[in-house]
């Protein structure tokens, strides 16, 4: 039996239609033929995705090309901004309808289009642009450097002032640049193409500021960290100050200066007057007793400089004495030995002279000179020995890591005695209250410093909260953290109490040396960083 055709299908026949002829080996009439449907075309097999073409690496020459589009780029920063402040009025005036020709484009895409003239090439990624940046930065910081350097030699002081703080640590200016650059590129990366002008300029001054900021923070917490203590620039050593005396009453003494039995007398009337206000008794101020014995009888001839000289000092020794009386009465008398020394009575007579030989103004001037020198000396000894005993308090208490601390309450005790810091100046005593009460950046560390190991107490305290807050971990950063703290804060320490002794050995006043903060060359690296972050 022949099998079914699966293309025909049975159709119930309609009456009384006559029946349709059927198909051509057809042998049932009630079976009609139906085409079969179409056959949907076999889809073509789908070819693999290409791999993305490798880019050809950088040849050397291409590499020098960026190098050079980068330091030229850099170089004319400074130019630059200076020419794009100088053509916003002339955009201002160009957003006026039919003034449109008038805009100036900035000088960095000037800069950039003549690069690409030349043939230099562009950078092609985030990669290059970033590198490129940094280069530019470090070159930006050379030209504000090589523009202090000539503006040094001008007259104005202000332009010198300005060329000091251009050329300030140049090395710092330079890794802030490339640093800063840096920091620009990669944070108007950050903000993605899509960005507006005004986002990218916004993220690259932030992102220079911040990286910028790097070389700065870095070098200052290593210097208050592991730095060492030099004098300000340009301040004397002790040693050069005393040479400084020395000179000084030598050429007092080569003056040759003889004073008249007279000059004596006026001393003595001075003396006495001054010690009867102050109810002198010989029996309570026995060295002051001797001093005055002295003066009765230098009054009875002419008298040289030099024995002059060693009275004020038999007279300055018998104020030594642990006796405040003693000591109070005897400073009156060295008064009146100044006075008359350095103001010696010239008359229109012998009799109303005193002095009667020598260069007395010569005298007088190389005298003050010599005084002024020991009395820093001696000020500076008083600050010498107080530091050197709280640095001995703390090398033989406890651990011996409270150094910051024991020097601290050792210039306390000068700071809180008169007697020690008489003849002291404003600025001296300013300084001395600053070493002892510390600054507020100072106290802050010197508490983290107390998380630092040094001790039983405190190495259990910051390690067990380290340890409850972060584990291992934290105990060990608490720790660290805790030291780097307590070094800082000894630094710090350190520095105050040589400033203090700078002040003491360059006369008494502060103003007599550089800012306690060097310039950093920070102006230079802003104006680096404020043309990244402007550049297209």
């Amino acid at each position: 039996m022949a099998e079914p055709n699966p293309f025909l299908q049975y159709v119930q026949p309609a009456a009384p239609a006559q029946p349709a002829p059927a198909p051509q080996g057809a042998e049932n009439p009630f079976l009609q033929y139906v085409q079969p449907p179409a056959l949907a075309p076999q889809a073509a097999p789908q070819q693999a995705p290409q791999a993305p073409q490798a880019v050809a690496p950088r040849t050397t020459a291409e590499q020098l090309g960026l190098g050079t589009r980068a330091t030229v780029q850099g170089l004319l920063g400074l130019p630059g901004l200076v020419y794009d402040v100088a053509a916003i009025p002339q955009n201002l005036l160009s957003n006026i309808p039919g003034l449109g020709f008038m805009r100036a484009a900035p000088a960095a895409e000037r800069v950039s289009q003549a690069a690409t003239a030349i043939g230099l090439p562009e950078p092609r990624d985030a990669g290059e642009r970033i590198m490129g940046s940094a280069i530019s930065g470090a070159a930006g910081a050379l030209t504000p450097i090589g523009a202090g350097s000539v503006m040094q030699s001008a007259a104005a002081p202000a332009a010198q002032r300005l060329a000091q703080v251009l050329q300030a640590s140049p090395v710092q200016q330079v890794a802030m640049g490339t640093t800063g650059g840096l920091g620009s590129q990669i944070a108007q990366e950050a903000v993605g193409e899509e960005a507006g002008p005004v986002a990218k300029g916004v993220a690259g001054i932030a992102g220079g500021l911040a990286g910028g900021a790097i070389p700065a923070a870095t070098a200052g917490l290593a210097r208050r960290t592991f730095g060492t203590v030099a004098p300000a620039p340009g301040v004397p050593t002790a040693q050069q100050v005393r040479k400084t005396a020395k000179d000084a009453y030598k050429a007092a003494d080569e003056a040759d200066v003889v004073f008249t039995p007279g000059a004596m007398r006026r001393v003595a009337d001075d003396v006495i007057d001054k010690l009867s206000d102050f109810g002198f008794n010989a029996g309570n101020q026995p060295q002051t007793a001797n001093v005055l014995k002295e003066i009765d009888r230098l009054q009875e001839s002419v008298v040289s400089f030099k024995e002059v000289e060693n009275l004020r000092k038999m007279a300055g020794r018998a104020g030594s004495f642990q006796n405040p009386s003693d000591k109070a009465a005897a400073r009156l008398i060295v008064e009146s030995i100044d006075d008359m020394v350095a103001s010696p009575r010239i008359g229109n007579t012998l009799t109303q002279h005193d002095v009667i030989a020598g260069d007395a103004a010569k005298a007088a001037s190389a005298i003050e000179t010599a005084r002024e020198a020991w009395s820093r000396l001696a000020k500076n000894k008083v600050i010498e020995k107080a530091i050197e005993r709280g640095i001995a308090n703390a090398e033989t208490a406890g651990s011996g890591a409270n150094t910051e601390n024991a020097v601290r309450q050792a210039l306390k005790s000068v700071y809180l005695n008169e007697q020690k810091t008489r003849g002291f100046t404003a600025d001296e005593r300013e300084a001395l209250r600053k070493v002892v009460y510390g600054g507020p950046i100072q106290n802050l560390l010197r508490y983290a410093g107390k998380a630092a190991p040094t001790g039983i107490v405190s190495g259990t305290l910051g390690g067990g909260i380290g340890f409850a807050l972060g584990g291992p971990a934290g105990a060990a950063a608490i720790a660290g953290g805790g030291y780097l703290a307590k070094r800082a804060a000894d630094q710090m320490a350190r520095e105050r109490a040589q400033r203090l002794q700078d002040i003491i050995l360059s006369g008494g006043r502060a103003s007599n040396l550089p800012p306690a903060s060097t310039p950093r060359g920070n102006i230079p690296a802003l104006i680096n960083i404020l043309q990244q972050g402007v550049s297209p």
